[in-house]
Parts: C-alpha cells; structure tokens; sequence
C-alpha cells in the first residue's frame, strides 16, 4: 500500500530545499551583476557568476526564464514584469520539483541536487558549511583585494607617458556607478610626482587636509583593500585638485619610501 503521507512529506521537503537552492541562485545572480558593474571586480563577479551557471545546468529547464531578466519587452506593465522577475525561484521551484520527482520515478537520470536534500543531516551540514566558508573566504578576499589583480591606474585618469611611467601599481574599486571611486596605491620618484601633478594641474594641500582624505577613510572602512596603509607624517607631501569632466583626485606622497597612495573620484553630476 502506497504511503501517501510520507510521500507528501518527502515532496514539500524537497520542494522547500530546492526552494532555498534557487533563492540563493537568485541572491548569486544579482551579486555577480552587482560586483561586475559596480564594483568593477571581474574576478568575484566571474566566480559567482560560474555558481549560477552550475545552477542552471542542474535545473536546465530554467533558461526560458532568463528571458524575465527584460520584463518591460515581454509584459505590457514593469511592476507585472518585475513581480514576476522577484518569483523567478518560487516558479522554478514548483516546475523543478515535480520535473526532478517525475524523472526519479521513472529512473531517467541521477539528480545531484535532489540526492543531496535526501542525504543524512550530518552530511548536507558539512557539506554546506564547506561551500558556505569557501563562499565567505573568497568573497572577503577579494573584498581586501588579495590577490591585487588590478595593476593599472585608474581608470577615469587620462593615459599620459607621466602616467605609463609610475610602476607597482595596485587598484581598487570602492563603487563604480553614477559616482565613482578609486583608491590607488603606487611608487614614484620626486621627478614623476613633480610631473604628475603638472600633468593634472594638481596643488598642494595641508596636513590637516590630507588626513581627513586618507586616515580618516583608513579607520572607518573595515573592507579596505589589504595594501591601503597611508601615513601622514610632518615629511609627507599632499596633492589635490579637480580634473576634466567631474574627475578629482588627492594624493599623499612619501619621500623616503616613494610610495604613493590616492583617492580618485568621478562623480556624473558635477556643476
């Protein structure tokens, strides 16, 4: 006689954990977007991007739904368009659901996703706590910046030979969206910040200034990158100014060391 209590049971607990699956899918596929175009980290964004596409490889059915990321060409009112983007993991949990236990049934295919909701407690528990650390380690070290995978100035600054000329480069993107921002760190001889700061018309600026621009930010923002150190001294020398078309930048420049560390920004709207 068949159990259709436990069957019930077995098929709302395996819809509640693909349901979970899908919802972090979701959460994944906007933090890849966010992190790609705002930002500007392409190798966090890959890798999340990368779970996504495993997630639709487990689920292939769900590429129609991709097509919901247009809601205003496919639905005659955004709000309709968007209500429906944001049940995207309800919908393709319903459709996964009764796909994964009609092709169990009839033995079509080995499900991962659906073996691993029936697995022991102790093991999916490791199993995520795994997958939850590895997520959290990678996504903080990028956050730090380790490895710095960005070795080029700015780029909001314009290409000069002053600028090809500064070495050990390393950047970091704070935002990248209607505004901007960059923190640089790099060394330069007395001669290239001379001709730097010639270049972008940059003036000299107080000590009192410069820590407000730099130790400031140091201590405030727990997710700097691991190589932001800057140090205000009586010898350290300070720089800033406005550039073309809404860019700024202020620079502090050590002597003895000749390491540089900026803050470059571009904002949209600029009077």
């Amino acid at each position: 006689m068949v159990n259709k209590g436990g069957n019930v049971k077995r098929t709302l607990l395996t819809g509640l954990g693909i349901l979970i699956f899908n919802i972090l899918l979701f959460c994944c596929a906007w933090f890849a977007l966010y992190i790609l175009f705002v930002r500007g980290d392409v190798a966090i964004g890959i890798f999340f991007a990368l779970i996504v596409i495993a997630g639709l490889i487990l689920q292939p059915w769900s590429l129609f739904l991709l097509l919901l990321i247009f809601p205003a060409k496919l639905f005659p009112s955004q709000l309709v368009g968007m209500t429906i983007l944001f049940s995207t993991p309800l919908i393709l949990t319903m459709l996964s659901t009764w796909l994964y236990l009609v092709i169990e049934k009839n033995g079509i295919m080995y499900i991962p996703l659906l073996r691993f909701w029936t697995m022991p407690l102790g093991k999916k528990l490791k199993i995520c706590a795994i997958i939850v650390a590895l997520l959290a380690g990678i996504a903080y070290s990028r956050q730090i910046d380790f490895p710095a995978l960005n070795r080029q100035p700015p780029p909001n600054l314009l290409q000069s030979e002053v600028l090809s000329s500064i070495k050990d480069n390393r950047t970091y993107c704070v935002e990248k969206f209607m505004e901007s921002e960059w923190l640089w760190r790099a060394r330069a001889t007395p001669q290239q910040i001379d001709a730097f700061c010639a270049q972008y018309s940059l003036q000299p600026r107080t000590a009192d200034e410069s820590r407000t621009e730099f130790i400031s930010y140091q201590l405030t923002d727990l997710a700097k990158p691991y190589w932001w150190q800057p140090v205000v001294t009586s010898q350290t020398k300070q720089y800033g100014g406005d550039l073309e078309e809404g860019n700024s930048i202020v620079i502090s420049w050590d002597p003895q060391s000749q390491v540089m560390y900026a803050r470059s920004y571009y904002r949209y709207f600029h009077w």
